[in-house]
């Protein structure tokens, strides 16, 4: 039941009050703390705006999204909408890392094969409220990175694993990045809150 709950909670409008999306953040934490749980990211808690580092609205086009960064670490994107449409953990994302000095620390054996890593991507998928489509296989891809001046890479514990989209087979309905190491989510987005 508890499953079912969370799953109607975060696909439902989130950081709406009323007819527009908020600019209160305090009105957009619990909701965080929502997607935290079904994630288990590791938020602070009880979240308050005392951990909020960044917080932006941008509107444009008809269209209003808001962003909200907790502890300069974790970054969180809402569509217009009102759904969160993007995460990012920027201590542990490979869309984010790229120096060598952030790297090396990571070069160590993954303790998830891609198998298992798409396995707990879909898990982590079921937890938010979607269901990806069992005809569309998903697309995994290893991460490796490549020393200057080499030309084999050294494999990375990071896995990301693209759902497509049923409608759209050549666009990503969803993207989830796996940590190998710790076995969590480090990014996630998604094109639509449809279940």
């Amino acid at each position: 039941m508890k499953t079912i709950f969370l799953a109607v909670f975060l696909t439902s409008q989130i950081g709406w009050a009323g007819e527009c999306l908020t600019t209160n953040v305090v009105d957009i934490l619990p909701y965080i703390e929502t997607f935290d749980q079904a994630l288990e990211l590791g938020l602070p808690r009880p979240l308050t705006t005392n951990h909020v580092s960044k917080f932006h609205v941008f509107s444009g086009a008809g269209l209003v999204v808001a962003s909200v960064t907790i502890q300069d670490r974790w970054a969180f994107g809402f569509n217009a909408t009102g759904y969160v449409s993007s995460f990012i953990d920027r201590k542990h994302s490979m869309t984010v890392l790229w120096k060598a000095e952030d790297l090396v620390p990571f070069l160590q054996p993954s303790k998830l094969t891609k198998t298992e890593a798409t396995a707990l991507a879909e898990k982590y998928l079921r937890r938010l409220g979607y269901c990806p489509d069992p005809s569309l296989p998903p697309i995994v891809k290893g991460w490796k990175w490549e020393a200057k001046g080499t030309s084999q890479g050294d494999p990375l514990p990071f896995f990301t694993v693209k759902f497509p989209w049923k409608e759209e087979p050549d666009i990503d309905r969803f993207t989830v990045e796996i940590d190998g190491l710790r076995e969590r989510v480090n990014y996630f987005s998604t094109m639509s809150n449809e279940p």
